[in-house]
């Protein structure tokens, strides 16, 4: 069964179960600003993305609501995320300010296999067609781009 998740400013993750409140599970330390939550299609990981300058990317298991693993920062530099979503079964895609920039991150390897780096202002927003076409704002400018990878 997957649960609706529900994101506070106020460093938690809540999961609802059907008909019962307060919330089921919950998930301290990320500091959500934003679209940076995101489950993985198993529904099994829970990824977030925080607005803040280390362990910005975090993968949780959704069960217990136990951290998996942080993913490291891109060569670049890190990015204060405020947006990020699992992209597939083996890719994240994440953006943010400070560094301005969008990954596409492999998740067997946790690199950055491409990048929409030197934008004008921080990535506040990213979407994925069905066809793999990367959306991603900047600014004012609506940047897209062809990924290897499709939904």
């Amino acid at each position: 069964m997957i649960l609706p998740l529900s994101s506070s400013f106020f460093l938690a993750l809540f999961s609802f179960p059907p008909l019962l409140c307060p919330s089921h599970r919950r998930i301290s330390g990320p500091h959500i600003c934003g679209d940076a939550v995101s489950i993985d299609r198993t529904g099994t990981q829970i990824l977030t993305g925080s607005w803040r300058r280390n362990n910005t990317l975090q993968i949780w298991e959704a069960e217990t609501g136990a951290k998996v693993m942080d993913i490291p920062e891109d060569f670049r530099g890190h990015s204060q995320i405020y947006t990020c979503h699992f992209l597939g079964l083996d890719h994240i895609i994440a953006g943010g300010s400070r560094n301005n920039l969008c990954r596409l991150i492999d998740r067997r390897i946790l690199m950055s296999t491409g990048v929409l780096n030197d934008l004008p202002g921080g990535v506040y927003s990213t979407h994925i067609s069905s066809r793999g076409v990367l959306a991603a704002t900047s600014l004012n400018t609506l940047y897209l781009a062809q990924t290897p990878v499709r939904p």
